[in-house]
């Protein structure tokens, strides 16, 4: 079912969740990205608004943090979506289906294929720590004005700018359908994609669908690419070969990295960073990749 083709964005409804929804196959056109798009900036910024005003969970009984937030995320339109409706139980402190495929788990999310309509369900579950997902974080070496670039527990608010930031540059579309109603998991779906053909190249085709650049000055610790997304530059590292897959036509694209912020203290002590952050906007505002791009000189496995 369509909706609002004057703005050139088209809707259907999820048969699951009975959810307006972008993505309705494997197959996903440049107006259900925009689409996507849509629904995910008005999503994010309703869970970021809602988990910056909450309390922190631990100092009430879980039940009324339950109750409370989710009555919140209505309140800013965010879905609440029923796992059972889903197709989803938890059995064993794990996350079951019996009418879809489980696909292994990451280290961030447990993800469903439902076969028949050709999608992806993946559920971020709130960890014992109060982490929500991962992030790349920079960390300053002791006594040096060096940073190592390393992976680190992310919460709710950077997880769902991750979702949007890798969605906008030209990631693999994923929209942002909700909170599980018992309010402690982000549920996010995928069309579903298929293993990349030839790693190396098909890493530099996704980054440059990421609008991605590497500099060759970079020393973090490990190789790391900038790209440029919601109106800030993103690092991003992790790509290594689950994270490369290929979609429905098959074109490469990146999937699920791992992505992080980028001090503005540090762009102005670092030259080069700045260089480099003013390239990866270029890249992305006019399509054309920046001379300086080093990407030949990345190394696979520091990805």
């Amino acid at each position: 079912m369509k909706h609002d083709e004057s703005a050139q964005e088209i809707f259907y409804f999820d048969p699951r969740t009975g959810l307006p929804t972008a993505i309705n196959g494997a197959e996903i056109s440049p107006a259900q990205r925009a689409a996507c798009s849509s629904f995910n900036r008005q999503r994010a910024r309703g869970i970021i608004q809602v988990r910056e005003a909450a309390q922190r969970r631990e100092q009430i009984p879980a039940d009324v943090w339950r109750q409370s937030f989710t009555g919140r995320l209505n309140d800013w339109e965010v879905p609440i979506v029923s796992l059972e409706d889903l197709g989803i139980r938890v059995e064993d402190g794990s996350f079951e289906s019996d009418s879809m495929f489980k696909l292994r788990a990451g280290a961030e999310a447990s993800p469903f294929l439902d076969e028949e309509n050709g999608v992806v369900y993946k559920l971020f579950d709130l960890r014992a720590n109060g982490s929500l997902g991962k992030k790349l974080k920079l960390q300053r070496l002791p006594d040096e004005l060096r940073y190592n670039l390393v992976n680190d527990d992310a919460d709710v608010i950077h997880t769902v700018q991750k979702l949007s930031a890798l969605h906008e540059a030209g990631g693999l579309p994923t929209e942002i359908v909700g909170y599980a109603d018992s309010g402690d998991i982000l549920i996010v779906k995928q069309p579903q994609a298929q293993a990349h053909h030839h790693f190396r190249d098909d890493l530099r085709t996704a980054s440059d669908s990421l609008h991605a650049i590497f500099p060759g000055r970079a020393n973090f610790g490990r190789s790391c690419g900038i790209f440029f997304a919601l109106g800030d530059p993103w690092l991003v590292a992790d790509l290594h070969e689950g994270n490369i897959m290929r979609d429905s036509e098959s074109n490469p694209v990146v999937i699920d990295a791992l992505i992080g912020e980028i001090p503005p203290n540090l762009r102005k002590q670092l030259p080069w960073l700045e260089e480099a952050c003013n390239d990866a906007q270029e890249f992305r505002e006019t399509g054309i990749k920046p001379t300086r791009d080093l990407f030949d000189g990345v190394s696979d496995d520091d990805l």
